[in-house]
């Protein structure tokens, strides 16, 4: 419910609100909410992820992966629409590669992670396990990135 909540914000606001008064405050809001809810819907899989390695169960991850995707896809095109408000161009970029980067992990590794079972060769799931802990180095900087450009922009803005 919380996602399908912040999808019709996040439509709502970068449809209508930017064609309103918005202030840098509320546009750094906006989007730190995404990034918050991209963590949220990531973690959600990997706990789930930690839970079904236990019992066997890689492919309860479907739903989980597919709510994140979902929100991944509308953010991708929603934060495209938004205009850069005061400075916000390096800010919104950040979140763009990250939301670029978290597509590339949904179809290159946790797809290839539900498909697992107990036929699979060890070899290959050595390699989408040493695939996913490549891409969580690379979520770890830009995650880093993202915290950077956020300061930087509350910085230009006074906030």
């Amino acid at each position: 419910m919380k996602v399908f909540i912040s999808l019709l914000l996040l439509s709502v606001f970068s449809g209508y609100a930017f064609t309103q008064s918005v202030t840098p405050l509320e546009y750094k809001d906006s989007l730190v909410t995404i990034y918050n809810d991209l963590v949220d819907l990531s973690d959600a899989w990997t706990d789930e992820f930690l839970q079904a390695s236990k019992k066997q169960g890689l492919p309860g991850l479907i739903p989980y992966r597919e709510r994140f995707e979902k929100y991944v896809d509308a953010a991708i095109i929603n934060v495209n629409k938004m205009a850069d408000l005061k400075g916000s161009e390096d800010f919104r970029k950040t979140l763009m590669d990250f939301l670029y980067f978290e597509k590339k992990r949904i179809t290159t590794c946790l797809y290839k992670i539900e498909k697992c079972n107990s036929s699979t060769p060890i070899q290959e799931i050595n390699e989408v396990g040493d695939y996913y802990d490549k891409l969580n180095v690379e979520k770890d900087i830009l995650i880093e990135k993202i915290d950077v450009a956020s300061q930087a922009y509350a910085a230009k803005n006074g906030f």
